[in-house]
């Protein structure tokens, strides 16, 4: 009968799952702050991405499936939170079964009577209800992260299409709008006065157009990284539902078992494993980064 929570493999899943979440967070911040506003040239405000009507509904998608990442990783930490409750859930539930079958002992034939199976079956049943709500809450977790994970796969495709836009762009703007003022200028036609407008509307159109592939190259960037950081938060989720699962099977063994029953002598081994996981838990929350 293994209890405890395979203390190594659980400890090193979950002592990776704020600094994944922070990249996550740092994805959508970009996201959601991402500047595009309007440009003054000649003294007219210009809209430049207006000229990229599919780059800039994409933009706003992104925005929106960005903004429903924090009800997820808020959701996320409580799920963390609630895991100490297990560990005290368990010291208590342990300690009563050790105290049932200590006493057990005095019986003539050194058994549990059937008072105190029954006894030693309620504790087994409270820690089964708190192991299997929460494996029902981390089965739900990663159907969120999942599904935020999807979108912000397709967001990439969006947000690299809209960088190559303005790539294309901003490559045509060098060649051709260059070439363009000074073919004016050696053509004679217009004045300086003229041809200096133009030449500014071109160099702002540049520099616009440069420092928009540059939030865009980053969005790309943090975005492909966030789905590394998702893709490991769903092995933590699984690491510990596995856990959970193991632990819920022996659990209900025990309940059916005599035999089994029996077994839960070796409990405290498994109590003070929860307890090490609990009070790392714990620390992970007292440190984590902010």
């Amino acid at each position: 009968m293994m209890l405890e929570p395979d203390l190594p493999r659980t400890q090193e899943a979950l002592g990776s799952l704020f600094s994944l979440m922070m990249t996550v967070n740092r994805y959508v911040v970009g996201v959601t702050a991402a500047s595009f506003r309007p440009v003054t040239i000649l003294g007219v405000e210009v809209d430049v991405l207006a000229n990229f009507p599919s780059l800039k509904t994409n933009l706003q998608q992104s925005v929106a499936h960005a903004q429903t990442w924090g009800p997820i990783s808020q959701s996320l930490f409580a799920e963390f939170v609630a895991i100490p409750r297990i560990g005290q859930s368990f010291r208590y539930n342990a300690d009563q079964i050790l105290a049932v079958l200590n006493a057990a002992q005095n019986n003539p034939d050194g058994q549990p009577n059937a008072a105190q199976k029954q006894q030693i079956s309620a504790c087994l049943r409270d820690l089964l209800g708190w192991l299997t709500t929460r494996r029902r809450s981390v089965e739900k977790q990663q159907v969120s992260v999942r599904t935020f994970y999807d979108l912000i796969v397709a967001d990439h495709t969006n947000l690299a299409t809209g960088e190559n836009s303005i790539q294309t762009a901003l490559d045509r703007l060098r060649t051709q709008g260059v070439q363009d003022v000074l073919n004016w200028l050696n053509s004679g036609i217009g004045s300086g006065a003229i041809m200096n407008m133009v030449a500014n509307y071109v160099s702002t159109m540049i520099t616009t157009l440069t420092g928009y592939l540059g939030i865009f190259q980053t969005l790309v960037d943090s975005n492909q990284t966030a789905q590394v950081a998702l893709n490991l938060t769903l092995v933590v989720w699984q690491t510990l539902e596995g856990k959970y699962s193991s632990v819920i099977d022996d659990l209900n063994d025990a309940e059916r078992s005599a035999r089994a029953i029996l077994e839960l002598r070796d409990i405290r081994t498994a109590q003070l494993a929860w307890d090490q996981l609990t009070a790392y838990c714990v620390q992970l929350v007292t440190h984590r980064p902010k």
